[in-house]
């Protein structure tokens, strides 16, 4: 899995257009998490040039199809689950990029379908490169006005095919993101819902619905992922530290509920 609640990387100015390849082949196994929720505030575009993948944005839950585009406004919660075999292209832009096509306070909906033309385009952008890394070594040696002039075609055909709409303001989507920083920064605690929906003001009720909602998982699975996460990366890092100690660490405070995640979440991690 690919990045935590909140990707830093997307926000990054040295970085501020990044294009990602990603070939999934899962065989038999079924559907599994390939992009865990976060957010940024950067746009995102994701493109499906082969299978199927499905998209979880804000409170939406979409089955994108060959020649669908998913169109992720700044700040919203989002992640992707495979589907089957699958190539996806995506690409994640400053919002200076839209701003400078008169998009300002402009936005597209979510999913667009049978956006063919698009294939060609990023087919060609890494023609030969079969893994995720060739494509940033092409890219890199391309240079950044090459990567602009991609991003500009890809959003011109969509501006042909479909009418940018206004954006709404979702209380919801901005509730969450609330909630996701203060998970982050105190994540090592004891956190529950009955905690959460305490600190925020809401019904647990109430507030545990809408969070299954906007991030597609219940707030325990949520904490137990990004925990293990962290764990597995101290684990890495840190190989001498016995593992009690990285429980402790990333908020367990029980050996045996952290052994339970560990042994589920480690291989989606």
């Amino acid at each position: 899995m690919e990045g935590y609640y909140y990707e830093k990387i997307a926000d990054d100015l040295s970085q501020s257009l990044r294009f990602f390849r990603h070939h999934i082949q899962i065989g038999k196994e079924g559907d599994g998490i390939h992009v865990v929720p976060h957010y940024h505030s950067a746009f995102e575009i994701s493109y499906v040039a082969e299978g199927e993948y499905k998209a979880h944005i804000g409170d939406g839950e979409y089955l994108m199809r060959k020649g669908d585009l998913a169109f992720v406004d700044p700040l919203t919660v989002h992640s992707y689950t495979t589907h089957g075999n699958a190539l996806v292209y995506a690409v994640i832009f400053d919002g200076a990029f839209f701003s400078a096509l008169g998009l300002k306070q402009r936005t597209f909906p979510v999913i667009m379908k049978d956006m063919y033309l698009l294939k060609e385009i990023f087919d060609d952008v890494g023609r030969g490169c079969k893994t995720h890394e060739e494509l940033l070594e092409f890219l890199k040696e391309k240079g950044e006005d090459y990567k602009l002039g991609v991003l500009l075609s890809v959003l011109g055909i969509v501006m042909q095919k479909v009418k940018p709409i206004e954006k709404s303001l979702d209380r919801g989507a901005e509730l969450m993101v609330s909630v996701l920083h203060y998970i982050e920064q105190n994540y090592t605690r004891e956190l529950t819902l009955d905690s959460l929906s305490a600190h925020f003001g809401y019904a647990k009720n109430y507030f545990s619905k809408r969070f299954n909602e906007y991030v597609g998982m219940s707030i325990r699975e949520y904490l137990n992922r990004k925990r293990i996460s962290y764990a597995i990366d101290i684990v890495k890092e840190h190989a001498d530290v016995p593992l009690c100690k990285v429980a402790e660490m990333v908020g367990y405070r029980s050996w045996n509920t952290f052994y339970r995640a560990y042994e589920r979440y480690y291989k989606n991690c």
